[in-house]
């Protein structure tokens, strides 16, 4: 899978703050221990996942730690736990809508990904022009989940013209 950033994965910070995951397990005790050790061990998970464990390393470690702060991490945007295999092919280059119902992506958890108003989402689904800065937003969490390089060049993304100041 290609790196998108240089940010240290989930697992990198644990380690680096000594903790253990036997101990983060036991002081998140509102999510399922294997959750915990998959998003350890390939930084996949639910947003709420994500969140709850970045709290419980923050405390543990005294440090605070946000999305911003962690790499690698694959948040799960399908209403569905496994995505479903497709009969059909994706157009070359993809609208949102086309790639929202190909990979059953959820608006609430896409929003929740990307700290993007759910509304904003879902009238770019609808193929309402964008911002730049969150049509790439998108596209970077969607590639993370999908495996698959999603950027503005290779989708069909409607952007707002963006004023220019002098």
């Amino acid at each position: 899978m290609v790196q998108y950033n240089e940010r240290p994965s989930f697992h990198t910070l644990r380690l680096r703050q000594n903790i253990s995951l036997g101990e983060l397990i036991r002081v998140t005790p509102t999510v399922a221990p294997d959750d915990i050790i998959v998003f350890d061990k390939v930084g996949k998970a639910e947003t709420y996942v994500v969140d709850l464990v970045l709290a419980s390393l923050s405390r543990l470690s005294g440090t605070c730690y946000t999305h911003a702060d962690v790499g690698d991490i694959i948040f799960l945007l399908s209403t569905n736990r496994e995505m479903s295999k497709h009969t059909s092919m994706l157009p070359t280059q993809p609208t949102l809508s086309q790639l929202r119902h190909y990979y059953d992506l959820s608006v609430y958890k896409v929003s929740q990904a990307t700290e993007i108003d759910p509304k904003t989402i879902y009238f770019m689904f609808l193929g309402q022009p964008a911002l730049r800065k969150n049509a790439e937003a998108v596209l970077e969490v969607i590639s993370r989940f999908t495996g698959i390089g999603y950027t503005l060049q290779n989708t069909q993304i409607p952007l707002v013209e963006e004023l220019v100041t002098h």
